[in-house]
């Protein structure tokens, strides 16, 4: 199911009169209720921060490809100072570029238009991929080959938004 929405501010604090916020209401196969079954379903469990994140595109869909610099290893065959990939669902791009690379159906965005250069953003049951210079706990799972275009390892998120914890104050 797609949802859509429009705010006045930017995840929760400043000012984005130009960014139109949308989620996806997933049916997900597995429901985490502890960091316990997190841990034991996960390969690889690591903190770190996001130093770069984009959008991909794939099978009429918007991802997020991101670079995480490792400062803990908790789990799994990873070092600290080490930088892994991981995508996730959802993305943040302009309307131009993701109404070239994904279809909308009639009711995607209430049937309006916007300009190319309007902020898109896509998630998951209401929460947000990672963006830059935010630091996170992450429980991940080797999806090595889901994105065509990448070489090496990629990781992909254990349960969804289960899997990532944020650093807060």
């Amino acid at each position: 199911d797609f949802i859509g929405f429009y705010l006045n501010s930017s995840e929760g604090n400043s000012l984005a009169s130009d960014t139109l916020y949308s989620y996806w209401k997933t049916t997900r196969a597995k429901i985490y209720h502890s960091i316990d079954e997190l841990a034991e379903t996960s390969s690889v469990i690591v903190a770190g921060e996001c130093v770069s994140a984009k959008a991909v595109y794939q099978m009429d869909n918007i991802y997020t490809l991101s670079e995480i610099r490792i400062t803990e290893v908790y789990k799994g065959n990873v070092t600290s100072g080490e930088t892994i990939q991981v995508v996730e669902m959802g993305g943040r791009d302009t309307y131009g570029e993701y109404s070239r690379h994904c279809f909308m159906d009639e009711k995607d965005f209430t049937k309006l238009t916007y300009p190319d250069y309007f902020k898109v953003v896509r998630g998951a049951d209401g929460f947000w991929p990672m963006k830059e210079g935010e630091q996170v706990l992450l429980f991940l799972g080797d999806t090595t080959g889901f994105l065509k275009e990448i070489d090496g390892t990629l990781y992909g998120i254990i349960g969804d938004y289960d899997g990532k914890l944020y650093l807060q104050n």
